[in-house]
Formats: C-alpha cells, sequence, structure tokens
C-alpha cells in the first residue's frame, strides 16, 4: 500500500481493516462451532460443503449456526454501538 496516495483509498482501507479486527474480536465472543463456521468462512473460504466435512456436521446444521452466528454478531455490534439501522445491510459473512 503507498501510504503517499493522495486519494483517500488509505483511509478507506485503514477503516474496512479495523473493522474487520473488530469483527474478529466479537466472533470470538460466540460459541465455538459459531467461532469455527464463521471463520472458516471468512478466513479460509470454504463453502458450506467443505465446512461441513471438516466439522462432521450437516450442510443445513452449518447453514442454521451461520445464520445463528451473524444474529449475534449483530447484536453484539449494536451492544457496541458499532453497528445501525442504516449500516445493517453489511455483509457479515
Amino acid at each position: 500500500m503507498d501510504l503517499s496516495d493522495p486519494s483517500g483509498d488509505i483511509l478507506s482501507h485503514l477503516i474496512e481493516e479495523e473493522d474487520r479486527r473488530f469483527l474478529y474480536h466479537l466472533i470470538y465472543k460466540l460459541e465455538e462451532k459459531e467461532q469455527k463456521v464463521m471463520l472458516l468462512s471468512m478466513d479460509a473460504s470454504m463453502t458450506d460443503q467443505s465446512i461441513s466435512k471438516v466439522l462432521g456436521l450437516s450442510l443445513s446444521n452449518i447453514r442454521v449456526i451461520r445464520h445463528r452466528a451473524k444474529e449475534k454478531l449483530i447484536k453484539l455490534g449494536k451492544e457496541y454501538n458499532i453497528i445501525t439501522m442504516n449500516s445493517q445491510n453489511k455483509k457479515i459473512y
């Protein structure tokens, strides 16, 4: 990354990185299964089917776990005042 870039992309990049770090902080507040599903989805970019095989859970169970984890992350984000009604539409893996 070129720090001398005057376009403002640097600031956007830094904000995005900070948001991602905080998301990881929140993920580690979830239950272990939820953590694993979210981290495998985000870090390893694994498909639901691959996660299902790795964790030994059904495909539908992986989807339910991810859905519940996302709901909990939104709730935690609201508790930390980082998620507002306008920002709820942001993608959480």
